[in-house]
């Protein structure tokens, strides 16, 4: 049964998800032409290098305000439309959600941009940065959202169900809840024996084989997202390695050409006669010229070399500023596997958290350590729930059904004796 108030806070979810990841690609767009301005050398001594530096340091300055105001104005926003749902009773994967994206924005507000420039050819390294911390107010509103999810139980309150039947629609805080759903809700905690089903011992094979195919998929995903890193640099470094190649080949010729010019006007001069006077003088003007010829020419292959080093600095710090925005494209439009379809019998133990906590413990084999990837792994009723959930329901369970062990600096649980 469809949740109509669920629904309308998964819509706003996603509206405002909408928002902030177009207030991201146009940070990102706006980032590269900052940055492709800041590339541009800025000469010292043509009158206009404070004008250039100030306005680059404006123009960053802006765009980070512009994106961290957008974000910061959504977790707002989302808080004030979706607070007053709770009343309304949504599910807990939907309160899970907008705790989720109120900590990505959150996430996203945490901005640090650095943009370099160059002087007379000579890297300085920043001109310009901004560093952005979440507001108090909304890390607080975070706080409260994440609480909600960790102690969300759906749609009942467990105080009331006690007297709860197949039957009954006892109001909850003066809202009437699903009776599918109290049907689902006293099936599972009626539930005696943990022994898996058939069905659900094939929902138990086909979710580790989901697991198995989502790790994998996410190293293929991660693997294109650091591929297409890579050939950001790799496209910057070859392109400043071709510069840098073709400029010390040119000049390496000219400084040879030269040499050759002084060392044959000086070889014209000692076997010159005295009275050639001439003669010695127009060699000497060669020899002083060519020797002009070839300082310039070193000196333009040490500024190649300063340039080529300054360049390859900055593939890597321009790979590394567009890194977001390539995760998060390769991230939206990847495909992953989707989850196995659950049995009826494990949708109905997953509307109470008291019957979802009876089924780890009768899942867990006795004196086994369990992580929360192995009880997530390995029990049925916990496959498609979040890790934050499982979390949630462990720490309730521990002291009165699991006992926490640490070994390695990593949290384990066993059933308690």
């Amino acid at each position: 049964m469809v949740n109509p108030v669920s629904n309308n806070m998964d819509k706003i979810v996603e509206i405002y998800k909408k928002k902030a990841e177009k207030a991201l690609d146009d940070f990102d767009y706006e980032k590269e032409r900052v940055q492709a301005t800041a590339d541009k050398p800025i000469n010292l001594f043509g009158g206009t290098a404070t004008k250039q530096v100030v306005d680059v340091a404006a123009e960053s300055r802006r765009i980070c305000d512009k994106l961290f105001a957008t974000l910061q104005t959504l977790v707002c926003m989302v808080d004030e439309e979706c607070k007053p749902l709770l009343n309304q009773q949504p599910s807990q994967s939907s309160v899970e959600k907008v705790a989720d994206f109120i900590k990505w924005l959150n996430s996203e507000s945490e901005i640090e941009v650095n943009f370099t420039a160059s002087f007379n050819s000579r890297d300085l390294g920043n001109v310009a940065n901004g560093r952005y911390i979440p507001k108090t107010e909304c890390k607080m509103i975070q706080s409260y959202w994440e609480t909600k999810n960790e102690t969300w139980i759906d749609w009942i309150d467990s105080s009331q169900t006690n007297n709860m039947s197949d039957t009954t629609t006892t109001p909850v805080s003066s809202r009437t809840a699903s009776s599918e759903f109290i049907k689902n809700f006293n099936i599972a905690n009626s539930r005696q024996s943990f022994e898996l089903t058939d069905e659900e011992a094939e929902y138990l094979k086909a979710g580790k084989r989901w697991r198995e195919e989502l790790a994998e998929a996410e190293i293929r995903r991660n693997e294109e997202i650091e591929k297409e890193i890579y050939s950001v640099q790799h496209s910057l470094e070859t392109k400043a390695k071709r510069e840098y190649d073709k400029v010390i080949s040119s000049q390496t010729m000219i400084k040879q050409e030269a040499e050759q010019k002084i060392a044959e006007a000086q070889e014209k001069i000692r076997n010159s006669k005295f009275l050639q006077f001439s003669l010695r003088i127009t060699q000497q003007e060669i020899i002083d010229e060519s020797e002009r010829i070839r300082k310039e020419a070193i000196k333009a292959i040490n500024r190649a070399k300063e340039n080529f080093d300054s360049d390859m600095a900055r593939a890597a710090e321009t790979a590394s500023w567009k890194s977001h925005s390539i995760r998060r494209k390769i991230m939206d439009s990847y495909k992953m596997p989707e989850p196995p379809r659950k049995p009826a019998s494990i949708a109905a133990l997953q509307c109470s958290n008291d019957a979802i906590k009876k089924a780890i413990c009768a899942g867990m084999e006795p004196d086994r350590l369990y992580t929360t990837e192995d009880i997530q792994r390995e029990i049925p009723v916990a496959i498609d729930l979040s890790n934050q959930h499982i979390s949630s329901l462990i720490k309730q369970m521990i002291s009165v059904q699991l006992e926490r062990v640490e070994q390695n600096r990593k949290a384990y649980f066993r059933v308690k004796k």
